[in-house]
């Protein structure tokens, strides 16, 4: 039995009062505490299918608006008419607000013109459209020996740029030639070192967001079990194992948790988007952990002691801690241990996963391995 208060069906409260005959002779003098007890009974009967499902009301209203937002886009794709572009207008804009980049304090950024700047990922779904559109275009005219229709389309492909000219370098002289080559070359090795920069200060950026999530991750599941009594060295390293998949998987399974960091993503890197992140996934891990907890403890035998029991615990780990390090034989803790090597353990954990899947892991990637070891081992 979990120290933690549980919430009970109103058959198992009839039943938990009927076993109990001083309380069933105290609420018969109280019908209006019984009538209250039974009420909220109910009420967390109803309510069970949906704690089940969401750790707080914030990530049921992520979810609310994430289905908002798409359900949007399918009302407004199932309303385009043909040759009316102000229906596909629409549509365009609503998926260009999903994709806006964000300031640092999260809202959304416009141009000069008020228009809403975004990550580029509509312009390339319509460039890839087109593209796909005028291929198909093309097969059709080879197929049926349209050469007229063929070379049209060729010629407007390379005037919106979705090829290169075929007549590109025709007349030149060797001289131009070098030199367009050799611009070429250069713009080609400013945007590599641009984009390397980029990447090196998001990696930095994701480094410091993966340790300050880490920790709190470890100080989460630590406190936890710490107030857990008769636990042996193999009881506590499975149930910590447990506890990280079950977290690891409620929260990145979480279409609330990725609909908002899809927002924090669009931040500029720097320390309000960084808090940002932290900030969410410490939430979501806070409002999970005891709701995935309880079922491994129970599961286990594992009882959970009172929170004065746990403080007078913690307070006498304290003392014996401080009594060690005056003999100087104290053990590093986890936290002095932490600074020296997150570093090589983000490094490490990123090649692990980048062997297994082929690419680089994302951060999220790196959070659910790091949360669940399993996920490390069976990516």
């Amino acid at each position: 039995m979990l120290g933690d208060a549980q919430t009970l069906a109103p058959r198992d409260l009839a039943a938990k009062i009927e076993a109990s005959p001083e309380l069933k002779a105290a609420l018969e003098k109280s019908p209006e505490i019984r009538d209250l007890l039974f009420s909220n009974a109910r009420n967390a009967a109803k309510a069970k299918p949906y704690t089940d499902r969401f750790g707080s009301p914030e990530e049921a209203d992520a979810v609310i608006a994430g289905h908002q937002a798409y359900s949007n886009i399918a009302g407004l794709l199932g309303g385009v008419k043909r040759e009316d572009i102000g229906s596909t207008q629409a549509v365009i804009d609503a998926m260009r607000n999903l994709t806006a980049l964000r300031d640092d304090d999260g809202n959304p950024l416009k141009d000069e013109q008020g228009n809403v700047r975004t990550d580029g990922t509509v312009g390339r779904f319509m460039r890839n459209f087109v593209v796909m559109t005028f291929g198909n275009l093309e097969r059709q005219a080879k197929q049926s020996g349209d050469d007229e229709t063929l070379a049209a389309l060729d010629h407007t492909m390379e005037r919106l740029g979705f090829r290169a000219p075929s007549s590109a370098g025709q007349g030149e002289s060797e001289e131009l030639k070098a030199q367009r080559t050799a611009l070429t070359e250069q713009q080609r090795q400013l945007d590599a070192q641009r984009d390397q920069g980029r990447k090196e200060a998001l990696d930095q950026h994701d480094q410091q967001v993966f340790s300050k999530i880490q920790t709190g991750i470890d100080d989460a599941v630590k406190s936890i079990l710490d107030r857990a009594t008769g636990l042996t060295p193999f009881a506590r390293e499975s149930a910590d194992e447990k506890i990280r998949a079950a977290l690891g998987k409620a929260i990145m399974s979480s279409p609330a948790y990725q609909t908002e960091l899809d927002q924090i993503v669009r931040m500029p890197v720097g320390a309000k988007r960084e808090a940002a992140h932290v900030a969410l996934a410490n939430r979501y891990m806070q409002s999970h952990l005891s709701r995935v907890a309880k079922p491994i403890l129970s599961a286990a035998g594992i009882t959970i002691a009172k929170k004065a029991a746990a403080n007078a615990t913690a307070t006498a780990a304290r003392t014996e801690a401080a009594r060690s390090e005056v003999r100087g034989s104290a053990a590093p803790t986890a936290a002095s241990r932490a600074p020296a090597t997150e570093a090589k353990s983000h490094a490490d954990l990123k090649a692990e996963l980048t062997q297994k899947f082929g690419r680089e892991p994302s951060l999220d990637e790196m959070l659910k391995a790091r949360i669940s070891p399993a996920f490390a081992r069976s990516a």
